[in-house]
């Protein structure tokens, strides 16, 4: 099926794409899970870096994506925005990783 906006479709393809997307959704997250196993899409070709509803983004992220879940750019927003209400410097590289996680979290999370 090629790619286009979906009201550029024909009322029967839109149709089938909308009964997909309810019995993906029916079993939400564990039969969207699977059946993106199954067809082997990944975290990084579902999102391809675009902005998506938290509840589906996050769910593909923990479900399907390698090892630790990264943080939404949402997330990320909200955590800098506590840490500099707290008096935190808000930086980046692994040696303020490590001033905030601590060694052994970061050993743990890149096994």
């Amino acid at each position: 099926m090629a790619r286009g906006y979906f009201e550029q479709r024909s009322v029967g393809v839109r149709h089938k794409l909308l009964v997909s997307a309810l019995w993906l959704l029916d079993d939400w997250p564990e039969r969207f899970v699977r059946a993106a196993e199954t067809v082997g899409l990944s975290q990084s070709r579902i999102l391809r870096g675009e902005s998506l509803p938290f509840w589906f983004e996050s769910e593909i992220r923990l479900s399907l994506g390698a090892g630790f879940p990264a943080p939404t750019a949402a997330e990320a927003k909200q955590a800098a925005a506590y840490l500099v209400k707290g008096g935190e410097e808000v930086g980046s590289g692994q040696a303020h990783l490590l001033s905030l996680v601590g060694q052994i979290l970061l050993h743990t999370q890149s096994r």
